[in-house]
């Protein structure tokens, strides 16, 4: 069964065809009568020749005005149908599920991305969120509880501002002959890599028997200026100062502090000797607040002491035996803040 289509009569296809194209008639008037307008107006042969016209083309003017007055409302009353039109569509578009999925899908990408990340201001608290969202999800009695102890060394300030970088630490343990002292010599080398040129101040700290420190009285016999090096100039130790002190009954800790800056990188050199009685402190430890990029521990022994090397939580070290007269660790990935690795110093004949 076929359908005819309806006949629609000719001057309705004529009406219609003009009330769509309006707003071109118009304009295409209007754009032709000023063309000859200008002519007309600035040329006075053609002036002359069309003077006997002047009423018609005044009249004819003043239609153009009109008809361009008209197109502009046409066009108008377009753009506004068509903007009705295009807000339908929007409107459909984003109600759709298809549409909020893909929008959720492109806010988590741009939520997550580097860039997106590095421009915000409150990083530690985004990291806290997205590393308790899964406890939250298993026990969340225990959240908020947990979220106020959360900590990243990674983030603390005095951690960004620098790295270790190709460390390498020498210790010389010898027992004294009142066989209880434990003289330790400790040399280490290593790169401080900057994020910037700012000045600075190099911080690091020693730990040593208490019963040492009331025997030595002067602070320079714990850092040794002629090993002690920057960029292969030697350490001035009116610069370096001890800024913090901790005591308890058998130890002290020191924290010393020493002025750097305009550079990205500075090569130490640097050596320390102090002592230590086995009974009170057989532990030699190196800990760091920053990151550190390979590291070599190299021991040397006298025959009267033996030891113990333990790496401290994940950390792990792989033992090298390509020096005969010292024992030698390591490790040429990257450690997080935190300490690296435990000494423990054992005499001889304690095993025996």
């Amino acid at each position: 069964m076929q359908i005819e289509a309806e006949k629609v009569e000719w001057y309705i296809v004529l009406k219609n065809w003009f009330f769509n194209n309006s707003y071109i008639i118009f304009l295409s008037y209007s754009s032709c009568f000023l063309i000859f307008y200008l002519i007309y107006y600035f040329n006075s042969n053609l002036h002359g020749l069309l003077l006997d016209y002047a009423d018609l083309i005044d009249f004819l003017k003043t239609l153009c005005i009109l008809s361009f007055t008209a197109g502009i409302f046409t066009v108008t009353l377009k753009y506004f149908q068509y903007l009705k039109v295009f807000e339908g569509e929007f409107n459909r578009i984003i109600n759709s599920q298809n549409f909020e999925s893909k929008l959720q899908s492109i806010v988590s990408t741009i939520t997550f991305s580097e860039d997106f990340l590095n421009k915000q201001g409150d990083l530690t608290e985004i990291w806290k969120k997205v590393t308790l969202i899964k406890y939250k999800k298993e026990f969340p009695e225990l959240y908020y509880k947990i979220e106020k102890n959360i900590k990243n060394n990674l983030f603390e300030n005095n951690s960004l501002d620098k790295y270790y970088k190709n460390v390498q630490i020498s210790y010389e343990f010898e027992l004294a002959e009142d066989n209880k002292t434990i003289n330790v010599k400790e040399f280490s080398s290593f790169t401080i890599v900057r994020n910037s040129i700012d000045d600075f101040f190099w911080e690091f700290f020693v730990t040593f028997s208490q019963q040492i420190e009331k025997e030595n009285n002067q602070e320079s016999v714990l850092l040794i200026q002629s090993f002690t090096r920057i960029d292969d100039e030697k350490i001035d130790l009116k610069k370096c100062i001890i800024t913090n002190q901790e005591e308890n009954e058998n130890f002290v800790k020191k924290k010393y502090s020493y002025p750097l800056g305009k550079k990205k990188e500075y090569h130490i050199e640097r050596c320390f000797q102090f002592s230590q009685i086995i009974e009170d402190d057989r532990i030699v430890s190196f800990s760091s607040s920053h990151v550190v990029d390979d590291l070599t521990v190299r021991i040397k022994l006298c025959k009267k002491l033996q030891i113990v090397f333990e790496p401290v939580g994940d950390n792990l070290f792989n033992k090298e035996n390509i020096f005969q007269d010292r024992i030698c660790y390591v490790n040429r990935d990257v450690f997080l803040p935190g300490e690296k690795y435990k000494i423990f110093l054992y005499r001889t004949h304690d095993n025996n």
